[in-house]
């Protein structure tokens, strides 16, 4: 992967989150029923006025509000042939405080980080991303972030054209 792209790349990563509206909903709805919200992908982007989507880490000393967050980026890089990085893992790390992780949509309790992960499967399913190629998903676990905030970690790589 040419160095010069990392940037370009999750930026392409974030909008093909962002074109899914069910997905903008669980994440940008902190009631019940996101399913049929309808939260603006503008709203939650980076930059947006309720910022929910980041291309970084979480900040594990957030502790202000009950919300969602989902981060998308590049934990490290092997290089090789000086300037190119060798396979790239891309982490999206599901962020939910506590008190939302269960909710009700559609009359069914649903835990909203899993949620959040099949519409993160299903969003890059068979799909190319622009400038990227397949995101092949590896793995994923569960994660204790602070006192308030746990969430759901995927691991995947991509395949580069």
């Amino acid at each position: 992967m040419n160095f010069e792209r990392l940037s370009s790349n999750i930026i392409a990563v974030i909008g093909e989150v962002l074109k899914n509206q069910t997905l903008c909903n669980y994440i940008g709805w902190n009631g019940d029923n996101p399913s049929t919200q309808n939260v603006a992908p503008s709203v939650i982007a980076p930059k947006g006025s309720g910022e929910r989507v980041s291309p970084y880490p979480f900040d594990v000393t957030f502790k202000e509000d009950v919300r969602t967050q989902l981060h998308i980026y590049y934990p490290k890089l092997v290089f090789k042939n000086n300037g190119h990085a060798g396979m790239a893992v891309i982490l999206f790390d599901i962020v939910v405080h506590k008190d939302i992780w269960l909710v009700m949509d559609d009359g069914k309790k649903i835990i909203r980080p899993y949620q959040i992960a099949q519409l993160i499967l299903e969003t890059f399913k068979d799909k190319n991303v622009e400038g990227l190629g397949e995101i092949h998903f590896m793995e994923a676990e569960h994660t204790v972030v602070n006192e308030n905030f746990e969430g759901f970690r995927i691991v995947a790589t991509t395949t580069e054209f």
